[in-house]
């Protein structure tokens, strides 16, 4: 929990959420806000700005403070602490529509009753086989595209002309054919375009 408050404390963060079933299907949340508070508020979760496919299973707490089997922080009644009853440590509420802390099954339905990886409104008290919660500093640019090459590179430059032609003389840029004549002027390439430098696609950094 200390990584995820030195990650989120002193700068903005968005979060992203990838959750896989065990049929293969994969769906995903991300929040424009996401934020840990320190130790003396109890962890509490900040957290905005839905979007994706996954439906939203965890705005709803939003503000709840982060609960484990020893220090409870919940709104659940007193003889039933969230975390107790469920296992792990996560932002219950009372108790939750999301904990990706829960216990986890080799089979979906092994669960008993939202024992398990729960991502209730995209799954309901299915178990998943994987789920991934992912942090990005807002300020995050990606690296330009460099133009056209393997892998986004740019090729290596052409090699360099002979400096002196069929003539001995100096004549940079000049084709390796005959000594131009004067019925015959001189042919000159065209220079390659310079592409070893990285060129703006205006890629923007990924926000869905």
């Amino acid at each position: 929990m200390l990584f995820v408050l030195r990650l989120t404390h002193d700068q903005d963060v968005t979060l992203r959420v990838d959750l896989e079933d065990f049929d293969g299907n994969t769906a995903y949340a991300i929040y424009t806000k996401f934020k840990v508070s320190g130790e003396d508020d109890g962890y509490y979760l900040e957290v905005a700005g839905y979007h994706g496919n996954a439906s939203d299973s965890l705005t709803s707490h939003n503000l709840s403070k982060f609960s484990t089997w020893d220090v409870t922080n919940d709104k659940a009644p007193p003889c039933c602490p969230c975390a107790n009853a469920y296992g792990g440590g996560w932002w219950f509420n009372s108790c939750f529509e999301s904990n990706l802390n829960g216990e986890y099954h080799t089979r979906p339905r092994d669960n008993d009753h939202y024992h398990g990886i729960i991502w209730e409104l995209w799954k309901g008290d299915y178990s998943l086989k994987s789920s991934e919660m992912k942090v990005r500093a807002m300020s995050y640019v990606r690296e330009p595209v460099l133009a056209d090459g393997p892998g986004g590179t740019a090729p290596p430059p052409p090699p360099p002309a002979d400096p002196a032609g069929p003539s001995g003389q100096l004549g940079v840029g000049t084709t390796s054919g005959p000594a131009p004549t004067a019925a015959e002027p001189p042919v000159t390439e065209t220079a390659p375009p310079d592409v070893s430098t990285p060129v703006d696609l205006g890629v923007e950094p990924l926000n869905a």
